[in-house]
């Protein structure tokens, strides 16, 4: 079995931005998205996670490292975040692959929907209700994912915009309340899918 090591992560913020403070009290105690592929880097996940959940530019992260190695520098050179100085920090948790191997199987799709839900009771009679409470912003990373499977899905079911009450002009002038809605009824189907498949 692989070990799972320590996966929290110190972000510094770069001091010439007014926003740092209030980007570092978001994101401070986040767990973020686990990385997408081999060669995503932790701090291009950490700002995936900045600009997709918490609102923040990417550009404002100057150093994302290990919480060990912090608290090295933090003791031997006295290298510690001033508010004088507009220098602040935040703690982050990225979560393994080792730390839920069952999802490792999984269509991706229904890996990325139970990391989402990985901190939500649930069962088949309740999902509707939790899966209702995704952001705009869970949605949209969502869509950006697995967008072939959602058309696939769609497809598959008969069904098109106009399925969900949507005409023209609501999509183009709310996008977004219309990718929620599609990706709501997708990530249902899905979830409710694999929990059938657990039986």
């Amino acid at each position: 079995m692989q070990e799972v090591l320590s996966n929290t992560y110190i972000v510094w913020f770069k001091d010439c931005f007014e926003t740092a403070e209030e980007a570092a009290l978001a994101l401070n105690g986040q767990t973020v998205f686990p990385l997408q592929h081999p060669q995503e880097t932790i701090q291009d996940a950490v700002g995936r996670f900045l600009e997709q959940r918490v609102g923040y530019a990417k550009s404002l992260i100057q150093l994302v490292e290990p919480a060990a190695e912090y608290v090295r520098r933090e003791n031997v050179f006295e290298n510690t975040p001033c508010r004088s100085s507009n220098c602040y920090t935040a703690a982050v948790v990225i979560p393994p692959a080792a730390r839920q191997p069952e999802n490792a199987a999984l269509p991706s799709g229904t890996a990325d929907i139970l990391y989402l839900l990985q901190d939500v009771e649930y069962d088949a009679g309740s999902l509707p209700t939790v899966l209702a409470k995704l952001t705009e912003n869970d949605t949209r990373w969502l869509y950006g994912r697995h967008r072939q499977s959602i058309f696939d899905w769609m497809g598959g079911k008969g069904l098109s915009l106009h399925d969900f009450g949507y005409n023209a002009d609501v999509v183009l002038e709310q996008p977004d309340k219309v990718c929620w809605e599609v990706v709501y009824n997708w990530a249902c189907d899905t979830v409710r899918s694999h929990l059938g498949s657990l039986k």
